[in-house]
């Protein structure tokens, strides 16, 4: 399965806004039609996993939307803005997955959706040579 298919099949067509993959090192894998991003935006959610104290307090664009945060740690990003919610999954094996939900999926539900591919892709021993 390629990583395109990854977004389109287990992500959108699970009622996902907008959704992708990339490598930790901010190169983009595969992305929904409707992702938008700027390369320094994804830096800064990069770091965020290096620090999630530092983009606690001030939060993080993507696609020009300022996500303030609900929860940051280590592996996991969870943000609102309005009515739509975002998550970002960092896995063991150097991918990052990206979900934005808008009602009426729930933010609870797009981190459940993100958060069991993730998790699949890890088990399956994805990685970004696939």
């Amino acid at each position: 399965m390629s990583w395109q298919a990854v977004v389109d099949d287990n992500l959108m067509d699970r009622g996902l806004a907008s959704a992708a993959i990339f490598h930790v090192d901010g190169n983009l894998l595969a992305a929904s039609q409707s992702f938008s991003y700027k390369s320094e935006e994804i830096t800064v959610i990069l770091q965020g996993f290096e620090n999630p104290a530092a983009i606690k307090g001030n939060g993080f664009s993507l696609g020009g939307t300022q996500y303030s945060i609900l929860m940051a740690e280590t592996d996991v990003v969870i943000g609102k803005k309005g009515t739509q919610g975002i998550c970002i999954k960092k896995t063991i094996n150097a991918l990052i997955i990206i979900g934005i939900c808008d009602k009426p999926m729930e933010i609870g539900r797009c981190a459940a959706i993100v958060e069991e591919i993730a998790d699949a892709l890890v088990y399956a021993n994805r990685v970004i040579d696939d």
